[in-house]
C-alpha cells in the first residue's frame, strides 16, 4: 500500500501480531536480535567467570567450580549458534546454571567474611534473572523453588556458621520482599503491554476502512493537516484528488450489497496499483475515494487521476462488469485549509459528473497557470534601450526613504523594472524627468499592491480615506505619518514634477491621479465583494485602472505630446490603450487568478459569455488583435488631415505606437506577474506586496 496515514502507529510489529492473533511462531526479527544477543552475552559471561575462578583461593570454590560453569557456558553458546537447543530450554537451563552456582556458593560460603557479602550481593540478581527470563508465574515459580533450596541449605548449616540467626531471617525476608514486588511489577508490565497492543489495534480501527483496509477519512484529514503544513514551511506542491464512482446506487440495487463491497474492494486494489509510495490512498466515505499526492502540482495530479480513471475502467469486476469513475483534482493553495482543498476537489468532482462522467476535471481558474497563452499581432516593437541608470535611480530612490531592507529593493526593482518600462514609452525624455515618470511607475505598484494586500481592500471608508491624505500631498500638504513611506515617496514626486510644470499642470496630474485612485476603490469594492464586473463595465473602468490616463497627461506635461480636441485623436486614444489592456490581462492572468481576483478580461468573458477558459482567452486575443488592427486603419486616415491637425495627430500616433510596444512587451516579460513576495513600506502598519523574481 502506498505510503499513508499513521503508518508508524497503526502497523503491528510481529510481537504485536502474535499476541493479538495467536500466532505461536515468533517474529525473524526479535528471534534474530535473541540470537545475537545471547551469541554476545555468553561468550563474554564465560570469560569474566572464568577470570573469576582463576583469581579465587587455591582450593576455594571459585577456583574449583567457575571454571567448569565457564566451559558449560561455552558449550550452551555453541549450542545456541548451531541452533540445537530452543530459547526456552536455554534460558531454563541458564537459570537452573546459575541458581546451582548460587546454592553452591551459599553452602560453602555460609560463615561471616567475605565470601558471604559476596553471596549477599549476588542474590537479588538471581531472582530479577528469572522475571527476565519467564512469564510472571513461571519466575515466581522458580524464584520460589530456589528461595526454600536457599533457606533450607542455610537451616542446616547455619548452626556452626557463626553468622546471626536474625541477620539471615532478616536476609531472607528482604529477599521474599524483592521477589513480590518484582513479581508485581512483571504483572503491571505485562498487563500495560496488553493495554498498548489493544490501543494499536484501536488506532489501527479508527484510521483503517474496515471493508477496503485502506486509510479512512479521520486517518486522511490527519494526513492532509500534515501536507498542508508542510507546504506552508517549504512552499512544496501537493494535490487532492476526489473520485467516485458513476452510478454505484445501480451496482448495489441491481447485484446487492456484496457485490458491491467486491467493487470497492477491487478499486482499492487498482488504486493501489497505479499509485506511487509517497501517495496517500484511502476512502473519504460511501463510494468515494481521497488521494493525497505530495510533491506533485495540478498538472501532475491530474496525470495521476487519468492513470486511475484508466486502471479503475479498464478493470473487470465479476458480474458487474465495467465500473467508471468521475474525478476532481486541485492543488495547494498558501493558506489552505483541509476543508477549503476538500471543498475545491468536489466541486471539480462536480464538474466531471456533469460534463459526462468517467472524467477527470480540474476548477478553471486552478488550470490557468497552466495554459498556454495565445500569440497577440504585434506590428511595433519597442527599441533596444539602454536602462541601468533610470532602474538604479529608482532603486536609489527607494533606498533613500527607506522603503525597504537593500536586498529586498533589489528584488522588487528587477522585477517589476518600471525604468524599462518608462524608457520605453517616454522615449525623447531628458534624463531627470524620465526619472520621475519611472519612479511614478513603481509608486503605482506599490500603491496597488498596498490596496490589495492591506486593510483597504475590504474596508471602502479606509481607502477614502487614504486617497484623501495622498491627494492633499499631491496638492501640497505634509505627507501623513499613518501612511508613512507611500505618502513621503509622493510628496518628492511632487516636488520634482513642479520643476518642469506649472499649478495648472499639477492640477490636471492630481485630477487624473483622482479618477484612478477613484478606480482602484472600484476595485477594491468587487474584490471584498467576490464581484466578477460585467463586460461592459469591466472594458470602461479598465482604461481607469490601468493608469493610462496618467501616463497621457506626464505625456503631455513632460514629453510636448500635443493636447488634442480632434475625435480621431480620441479614438487614437481608445484604441490603443485597449490594445495595452487586454494584452496586459492576458500575460497577468496567472496572478491574478492566483490571488483570486475578480479584475481580467478572460475572466469577465467567462462570466459573460460562459465560456471555457480557452475559448475566452482566444476571445480576448481576438479583441487585442482587433484594437492594434483599428489603430492602424486610424492611424493611416491621419494623412487625409493638414497642417497643425495632422502634425498633432502624427505626434500623438507616434506616442502611442510606442505605448503599445513598451506595455506589451513589459506584461510579457515582467516577473512581477511569476512570483510575488510580502514586505513592510517604511513604518507604516500597512504591507505593500511586490514582485520577486523567479
Amino acid at each position: 500500500m502506498p505510503a499513508g496515514v499513521e503508518h508508524t502507529e497503526v502497523a503491528w510489529d510481529a510481537s504485536t501480531a502474535s499476541a493479538v492473533e495467536g500466532i505461536g511462531s515468533e517474529a525473524p526479527a526479535i528471534a534474530r536480535l535473541r540470537r545475537a544477543l545471547y551469541l554476545g552475552l555468553l561468550p563474554l559471561l564465560a570469560v569474566a567467570t572464568l577470570v573469576t575462578g582463576l583469581l579465587g583461593a587455591p582450593g576455594s570454590y571459585d577456583r574449583m567450580v567457575l571454571p567448569m560453569v565457564s566451559a558449560v557456558m561455552l558449550v550452551i553458546m555453541l549450542a545456541v549458534y548451531q541452533r540445537w537447543i530452543s530459547y526456552a530450554h536455554l534460558e531454563k537451563t541458564l537459570f537452573v546454571l546459575f541458581t546451582l552456582v548460587y546454592l553452591g556458593k551459599l553452602a560453602t560460603g555460609l560463615a561471616p567474611g567475605p565470601t558471604l557479602d559476596q553471596v549477599f550481593v549476588w542474590t537479588p540478581l538471581l531472582y530479577v534473572l528469572a522475571f527476565l527470563l519467564f512469564e510472571p508465574r513461571q519466575a515466581l515459580a522458580a524464584s520460589v523453588v530456589a528461595l526454600g533450596l536457599s533457606i533450607g541449605i542455610t537451616a542446616v548449616r547455619i548452626g556452626g556458621s557463626g553468622v546471626p540467626v536474625r541477620s539471615m531471617f532478616e536476609f531472607y525476608l528482604a529477599i521474599s520482599l524483592l521477589i513480590a514486588m518484582v513479581y508485581g511489577l512483571s504483572r503491571l508490565r505485562r498487563d500495560v503491554a496488553a493495554l498498548q497492543t489493544q490501543l494499536v489495534g484501536m488506532r489501527r480501527l479508527a484510521n483503517q476502512d474496515v471493508l477496503t483496509v485502506l486509510p479512512n477519512r479521520r486517518a486522511l484529514e490527519s494526513a492532509l493537516e500534515r501536507i498542508l503544513a508542510l507546504g506552508e514551511r517549504t512552499g512544496q506542491p501537493a494535490a487532492v484528488i476526489l473520485f467516485d464512482l458513476d452510478d454505484f446506487k445501480r451496482v448495489n440495487d441491481v447485484f446487492g450489497h456484496d457485490a458491491g463491497d467486491e467493487v470497492l474492494k477491487g478499486v482499492a486494489e487498482r488504486g493501489e496499483e497505479v499509485l506511487r509510495r509517497p501517495d496517500t490512498f484511502g476512502r473519504w466515505g460511501g463510494e468515494e475515494f481521497l488521494v493525497i499526492t505530495p510533491g506533485i502540482d495540478l498538472p501532475g495530479a491530474m496525470r495521476v487521476a487519468e492513470r486511475m480513471r484508466t486502471a479503475i475502467g479498464g478493470a473487470s469486476f465479476g458480474r458487474m462488469g465495467r465500473v467508471t469513475a468521475s474525478f476532481g483534482v486541485t492543488a495547494f493553495r498558501p493558506g489552505d485549509t483541509v476543508e477549503a482543498m476538500v471543498k475545491r476537489a468536489d466541486d471539480a468532482l462536480y464538474l466531471a459528473k456533469q460534463a459526462g462522467k468517467d472524467r477527470v476535471e480540474a476548477l478553471v481558474r486552478e488550470i490557468v497557470q497552466h495554459v498556454t497563452l495565445p500569440s497577440l499581432l504585434r506590428p511595433y516593437l519597442p527599441p533596444v534601450r539602454s536602462v541601468e541608470t533610470v532602474q538604479r535611480g529608482t532603486l536609489e530612490w527607494l533606498k533613500d526613504h527607506r522603503v525597504a531592507p537593500p536586498e529586498t529593493l533589489y528584488r522588487w526593482v528587477d522585477a517589476v523594472e518600471p525604468g524599462w518600462l518608462a524608457a520605453h514609452i517616454h522615449i525623447d525624455l531628458e534624463p531627470q524627468a524620465l526619472q520621475i515618470v519611472s519612479d511614478w511607475a513603481f509608486w503605482m505598484f506599490l500603491h496597488d499592491d498596498h490596496c490589495d494586500t492591506s486593510e483597504a481592500g475590504s474596508h471602502p471608508r479606509y481607502l477614502i480615506d487614504l486617497h484623501q491624505r495622498l491627494l492633499s500631498v499631491l496638492a501640497g500638504a505634509a505627507p501623513d505619518a499613518r501612511d508613512g513611506a507611500l505618502a513621503e515617496l509622493l510628496a518628492d514626486l511632487r516636488r520634482r514634477l513642479s520643476i518642469y510644470v506649472d499649478d495648472a499642470g499639477l492640477q490636471r496630474f492630481m485630477e487624473a491621479t483622482d479618477r484612478y485612485f477613484a478606480a482602484t476603490r472600484w476595485e477594491a469594492a468587487n474584490r471584498a465583494s467576490g464581484t466578477t464586473p460585467d463586460l461592459e463595465t469591466y472594458e470602461r473602468m479598465r482604461l481607469l485602472t490601468s493608469g493610462l490616463h496618467i501616463d497621457t497627461v506626464l505625456s503631455q506635461l513632460l514629453d510636448g505630446v500635443p493636447r488634442c480636441g480632434i475625435p480621431l485623436a480620441q479614438s487614437l486614444y481608445a484604441a490603443a490603450d485597449r490594445a495595452v489592456c487586454w494584452a496586459n490581462d492576458i500575460f497577468s492572468l496567472n496572478k491574478e487568478v492566483q490571488e483570486q481576483d475578480v479584475h481580467n478580461l478572460v475572466l469577465a468573458l467567462q462570466a459573460a459569455d460562459r465560456l471555457g477558459l480557452d475559448a475566452a482567452l482566444a476571445k480576448a486575443a481576438r479583441m487585442h488583435d482587433d484594437q492594434v488592427e483599428r489603430f492602424r486603419a486610424l492611424r493611416a486616415t491621419i494623412e487625409s488631415h493638414e497642417g497643425t491637425e495632422r502634425a498633432s495627430l502624427e505626434a500623438i500616433a507616434a506616442a502611442l505606437e510606442a505605448r503599445i510596444a513598451a506595455n506589451v512587451a513589459w506584461s510579457e516579460r515582467c516577473s512581477r506577474y511569476r512570483s510575488m513576495v510580502t514586505v513592510h513600506v517604511g513604518s507604516a502598519p500597512q504591507r505593500v506586496t511586490v514582485a520577486q523574481p523567479t
